[in-house]
């Protein structure tokens, strides 16, 4: 399918961000043909060296069916052998019709029944009580007044996580949901009168300790390469996304822990298994 001295056109979304940078960086030093792909129009990985063309494609979030039309063009415009998705954004709407790219490219995507597990929190944490991967104390609630209900049990503060971070409904819009905090009974009813008729939410501990992450490059739930971080600083300070890492030797607990749960999915790519290390061991956080 590759045309230009054959080498293999790799199209990779979301190049505005850290890590689609470095996939293009990665593939451009080794002399592929890359494409990148974004819905901002000033996208930094549009200004890399290694980049030969760019596309840019409505927002996923707003217009997901549009997107995936994007997308597809572009793969039978550009020749392309592989896509890349970088973010839960793009992967969700591109796996909920990955039939139409059958036979014109391959889509770095797990199976559906695997990002099924990975992109609901609950079934997460099923699958690691199946594999006594430990976890932090957690109730599922739909109310208000479940919610109440378990507050002083889990102990304040106390973290309402969305079974599921972003919706995908009817091929129309995706809609989000983001983890937060309450530190007592009347923020706790606050906080999920958000989500009550929205989404079921996992109450749970608090629990503190170093956020870290064991990343591996799976086939088929065999690993083939691992490397772990541990966080250093974090946005917003009481939990959020690591603004500031470093690369730690590979804990055996946690590897084993993480191999555990993706060979059970019988993982194909890149994954990172998120634990908090506190007093009483490692918990899983998510996939």
């Amino acid at each position: 399918m590759s045309t230009q001295s054959n080498r293999p056109t790799i199209l990779v979304t979301d190049t505005n961000r850290g890590s689609a940078i470095s996939i293009i960086r990665s593939l451009g030093r080794r002399g592929w043909r890359v494409i990148a792909a974004d819905s901002t129009p000033d996208s930094l990985g549009f200004r890399s060296r290694y980049v030969g063309e760019t596309l840019l494609y409505p927002d996923a979030e707003s217009e997901p069916r549009g997107l995936v039309n994007c997308l597809l063009d572009a793969v039978q415009r550009f020749n392309v052998d592989l896509v890349i998705p970088v973010t839960d954004a793009v992967i969700l709407p591109l796996s909920a019709e990955r039939a139409r790219f059958e036979g014109i490219c391959k889509l770095a995507l797990p199976t559906p029944e695997a990002l099924d597990v990975v992109a609901n929190k609950l079934k997460t944490l099923e699958l690691a009580q199946e594999l006594d991967v430990p976890a932090p104390k957690t109730k599922l609630v739909h109310t208000v007044k479940e919610a109440l209900a378990y507050g002083a049990e889990l102990g304040w503060p106390i973290v309402l996580k969305p079974q599921n971070s972003r919706l995908y409904r009817d091929q129309a819009a995706i809609e989000s949901f983001t983890v937060c905090y309450a530190e007592n009974e009347e923020q706790l009813a606050s906080q999920m009168a958000r989500f009550e008729g929205r989404c079921p939410v996992l109450l749970q501990e608090y629990y503190t300790g170093s956020g870290q992450g064991v990343e591996l490059l799976m086939h088929e739930g065999r690993p083939l390469a691992a490397f772990q971080h541990k966080r250093l600083r974090e946005v917003p300070i009481n939990g959020g996304a690591s603004a500031f890492r470093e690369s730690v030797a590979l804990d055996p607990a946690l590897y084993a822990h993480s191999v555990r749960l993706l060979e059970a999915l019988k993982w194909t790519g890149l994954a990172m298994v998120e634990f908090k290390v506190g007093a009483q061991g490692p918990k899983l956080m998510e996939i």
